[in-house]
């Protein structure tokens, strides 16, 4: 028999999450310091986390919240996951129960959901509650072990012609007393410049640098693409386990685009990996988006995309 109640924000309650996610005792560290962040930099009352236990183990855990960069009225992303071990029992079904009712007092009008398009169970179960499929996730890897970087020996003498210099994060830091603001200002123009069904909503400079403390990231490998005193460009990478780093987002502003700066950045983070003992690189991009595209011909492989799903209360 399970019970249902509110997660607790303790040291054990993290862990116990990410033993869920992951097997790999690095990875469940970095699981948990990325779910206590998450948490950390939500606003009040814009996300909730609830676990279910039997015998006093936490076996699945359900969540809603809002994107901390379009937060659409009423738009929820929302996500339960059941130990394998304890599926078909109707714990999921529980969990998605009371997150809807403790949704309710939020006036939620769209909820978003995703699954592996190897996750068959994951994927029944939220057509089963009304969702359908909107969208996929495009997911792709890297095998450094096998990444020839031969053809790209032009890309530095490109950069230096037009001006363009690079900065690793840890370097910007230290060089630049206004960093901050000016990573700041570049997010900001790179919202604006994504294609998204929402308007983004610019936080804060408080709300941003408390983001950018994610345990995950890697000052060493986030660069920054730089003209004169402003950048213009950004990739980086987070830490995923032992063997994988996971790449982060991939963009320069409109005035700097179709150039190679993308590819440029690209290369530089994967070096970075390369040079650092990982063995892959995990990343992810729309069609349409200049990553996708950069990741086809880097050699990127396709994995199993994630399935966005939808439900539109009425």
């Amino acid at each position: 028999m399970h019970t249902i109640r509110l997660f607790e924000e303790t040291e054990s309650e993290y862990k116990a999450l990410a033993s869920l996610l992951s097997e790999d005792q690095e990875g469940q560290t970095l699981i948990a310091d990325a779910i206590r962040h998450c948490d950390a930099i939500h606003n009040p009352g814009s996300h909730q986390r609830l676990v279910a236990e039997i015998d006093g183990q936490i076996v699945a855990y359900g969540t809603y919240g809002q994107s901390i960069w379009y937060p659409a009225t009423g738009v929820f992303d929302i996500l339960i996951d059941v130990d394998p071990e304890f599926r078909g029992q109707g714990i999921g079904s529980d969990l998605y129960k009371l997150l809807l009712a403790d949704l309710e007092g939020h006036s939620p009008k769209t909820l978003k959901a995703r699954a592996r398009e190897s996750e068959s169970d994951a994927i029944r179960f939220l057509e089963n509650r009304g969702f359908t499929l909107k969208m996929q996730e495009p997911l792709f890897a890297l095998d450094l072990l096998t990444f020839d970087d031969s053809h790209y020996e032009s890309i530095a003498n490109e950069m230096n012609s037009l001006g363009i210099s690079f900065l690793s994060l840890a370097e910007l830091c230290h060089s630049d007393p206004d960093w901050l603001r000016k990573w700041w200002d570049l997010e900001w123009e790179i919202l604006q410049d994504m294609p998204s069904d929402e308007p983004p909503v610019r936080r804060s400079l408080e709300k941003f640098e408390n983001d950018i403390q994610h345990p995950a990231i890697i000052p060493e490998a986030f660069f920054f693409a730089v003209d004169g005193n402003q950048l213009v460009g950004i990739s980086g990478l987070t830490r995923q386990d032992e063997r994988t780093v996971q790449a982060d987002l991939t963009w320069v502003i409109p005035s700097h685009q179709r150039k190679n700066i993308e590819l440029a950045l690209k290369l530089r983070t994967i070096d970075y990996a390369h040079q650092n003992g990982a063995t892959y690189i995990l990343d992810d991009a729309f069609e349409g988006d200049p990553g996708y595209k950069l990741n086809l011909e880097l050699g990127f492989q396709h994995l199993p995309p994630w399935l966005v799903f939808e439900k539109v209360k009425k």
